[in-house]
């Protein structure tokens, strides 16, 4: 999508941006946009992997600081949510050690996470999530996730979503972004797992992707994990993590 602000004079587009994915993801071949009742935008997309599927529905706004658009799922997923998986704060994960995010479960999952961002504006952090895994390195989806120092009251996220079952035709299928994160103490991420496909929207929506799983209903594949780096911690100040049903019930 594109930004600008409509002239009725000329009927065009004026102050046009460059174009914003709402998602990141190659593999996300056809969308469509529409407004609701209420007045919210809201994006949807086609995912085309495995027998495909529909992702989520995205709520789309505006970060007016940063000219950014931003998608989140829809509020009334939260509807969705069935038994509780997680209800974690303060977790350490010790250098180059793993922790698990919540007690796995066959189904489909939601769940979010609050990663503490250093206070030091010249430190940076970073660190691994798996999705849909076994263990941390026996996993369908891998998230890398790269959060730079503070340059002008915004950090540099670089993120990665990766297919490491991928052939070498199936490259496409992951994807890399680099997007601006406003200075806060947390960085959210909220995930939502299928066997088919795993949605991550990271910084409040500003950093978005759809990944395939390419082993779906695998017993083993149902976890998920955050794996610091070598040389520091990684604090997790909040877990939450629930079951999901089905939204065409």
């Amino acid at each position: 999508a594109v930004l600008g602000r409509y002239s009725n004079t000329t009927g065009t587009l004026v102050n046009v941006t460059d174009a914003q994915p709402l998602d990141s993801a190659a593999s996300v071949m056809w969308s469509t946009i529409g407004t609701l009742n209420d007045g919210r935008l809201v994006h949807v997309g086609w995912f085309n992997v495995g027998v495909g599927c529909l992702t989520v529905p995205r709520h789309i706004t505006y970060d007016a600081t940063l000219k950014k658009l931003l998608a989140n799922p829809i509020a009334e997923l939260v509807k969705l949510r069935g038994s509780i998986l997680a209800n974690k704060s303060g977790v350490v994960v010790p250098a180059g050690g793993s922790q698990p995010l919540f007690d796995a479960q066959m189904g489909s999952t939601s769940f979010d996470i609050e990663i503490s961002v250093p206070l030091s504006t010249d430190s940076e952090i970073a660190f691994n999530l798996t999705v849909l895994a076994a263990t941390p390195n026996n996993t369908s989806v891998l998230i890398t996730l790269d959060v730079g120092s503070v340059e002008n009251g915004t950090r540099k996220v670089n993120m990665s979503a990766l297919v490491p079952h991928a052939t070498s035709k199936q490259g496409p299928l992951n994807t890399t972004l680099v997007f601006e994160l406003p200075d806060m103490p947390a960085l959210d991420i909220r995930i939502l797992a299928d066997r088919e496909i795993v949605e991550t929207f990271v910084g409040g929506g500003r950093g978005v992707t759809s990944t395939p799983s390419l082993q779906p209903g695998n017993p083993a594949l149902i976890g998920a994990f955050v794996t610091a780096p070598p040389q520091s911690q990684v604090m997790l100040s909040q877990i939450n993590a629930w079951t999901m049903g089905c939204g065409w019930a």
